[in-house]
């Protein structure tokens, strides 16, 4: 009896052993890290010398804004003055709940409008204050503008404000990462964020001290991760 046809069945099976061998190998996924789930905090304004304003002529603080409103004014017309002044814009957060050297994924400023603007954008440059646990502000002048600032900055290109709505600063993740990333930063600590009006627009925000301050201050929102990754999936 011929062994051919064995010969040849042999030689089958080995290519076809070859082949799914191969295809095996080309559908194994190749492994995935898992990834972290950002943690998200928040910090309301809670006392009065925590939400200010800066006259950028004289540098004059005033830490309950307006007499009518008590808002927080990018452009302000101060008693005496025909003209508006732009302000500096000095906010302290407490409580800020984020490690030492955590990862920064998103972090931003809300305020609530409580006075419509014109149609005309209004802007802002804002900087942290590079301190570790920063004191409140005072009336001392340039209490705001002397602070030292961090070397991340953000434009804000302001725009119309329609009263009662929530407008949110540009990602300031940047800013918040160069605080946390101090050596004598500790969680729960206090953060500053500290703006400069550069458009001769205003914008009327709640303050601690205005009409439900409480619940309608400046309100920072940071998100961020820590630590390794969660385990491979495959």
């Amino acid at each position: 009896m011929s062994h051919k046809p064995r010969y040849v069945l042999l030689h089958l099976l080995t290519l076809l052993a070859v082949l799914f061998s191969g295809l095996g190998t080309a559908l194994t996924p190749e492994p995935v890290a898992a990834q972290a789930t950002p943690t998200c905090i928040t910090s309301r304004i809670s006392a009065s010398s925590d939400d200010v304003e800066e006259r950028t002529d004289n540098g004059a603080v005033d830490d309950d804004g307006d007499t009518s409103t008590h808002s927080l004014q990018t452009v302000r017309a101060y008693a005496g003055s025909s003209t508006g002044t732009r302000n500096w814009w000095g906010l302290r957060f407490l409580n800020v709940n984020v490690p030492q050297g955590a990862t920064i994924t998103s972090a931003a400023v809300t305020f609530r409008a409580n006075a419509g603007s014109g149609s005309s954008n209004s802007g802002m440059t804002i900087w942290g204050q590079l301190a570790e646990n920063p004191a409140t502000f005072t009336e001392s002048t340039n209490n705001v503008s002397n602070r030292a600032t961090t070397s991340a900055s953000v434009s804000w290109d302001i725009p119309q404000w329609t009263s009662g709505s929530d407008y949110a600063t540009p990602s300031l993740a940047g800013i918040v990462q160069e605080i946390v990333n101090q050596s004598g930063w500790s969680a729960n600590n206090a953060l500053v964020v500290i703006g400069q009006t550069t458009a001769d627009q205003n914008r009327s925000a709640v303050s601690r001290d205005g009409t439900n301050g409480s619940t309608l201050a400046p309100l920072l929102e940071v998100c961020y991760t820590e630590g390794a990754v969660g385990p491979t999936i495959t």
